[in-house]
């Protein structure tokens, strides 16, 4: 039987074993169970997408990790289990020393733009299977739900305050919904049945 191994998608400067990196941040991030399981899909159907950022301690002669940590928690899971880690791409960050290192650390981890549902609209322009996109991503800034499809026979495209059913071609103002029987729960719509 192949042993199954993670695919690297992606260039570093220099490339490292798994168990050469080290844990640098302790518990500043909280990772839910449902955004590791989006890692995890991500990371298994699309490889390693970016290296990890590393600061050479040149005192401790460590290299820990700055950008990377919830990949390194997966790739180890996922060890654990059987699959092959390559060597893992990194590329360095300089940084004078500790404490340093953490305020840089926590610049790599600051979040500059933000992702806007319309933005993300304009962006998927192309036709694409929502359950293996979405699946896979997390985007916290954002609803998903207005993205989503409920089944193949009907086609939810979310304007503001506006959604069109594809099948019977009605067009449908949710402002009118006053008290309805079901709540469709992949989008939220709310209908009668009568």
């Amino acid at each position: 039987m192949a042993k199954k191994e993670i695919v690297i998608n992606c260039k570093g400067l220099a490339t490292f074993a798994l168990s050469e990196l080290n844990e640098f941040q302790g518990e500043l991030k909280e990772r839910s169970p449902e955004r590791k399981k989006k890692l995890r899909k991500s990371i298994l159907k699309d490889g390693l997408l970016a290296p990890f950022f590393i600061w050479e301690d040149l005192e401790t002669a460590k290299l820990n990790i700055m950008d990377g940590h919830s990949r390194r928690v997966i790739l180890n899971e996922l060890k654990s289990e059987g699959w092959s880690i390559p060597q893992i791409p990194i590329v360095f960050i300089e940084a004078d020393n500790v404490e340093d290192a953490k305020v840089k650390l926590l610049a790599i981890s600051s979040q500059y733009g933000q992702v806007t549902e319309e933005g993300l609209k304009g962006f998927l322009n192309f036709e694409y299977d929502h359950n293996e996109l979405f699946g896979s991503i997390e985007l916290p800034s954002i609803d998903m739900s207005v993205f989503e499809i409920d089944d193949d026979s009907t086609t939810v495209n979310v304007t503001e305050h506006t959604r069109e059913i594809k099948n019977t071609g009605r067009e449908v103002d949710l402002n009118d919904f006053e008290n309805f029987q079901h709540k469709c729960p992949g989008c939220g719509l709310e209908y009668n049945t009568k």
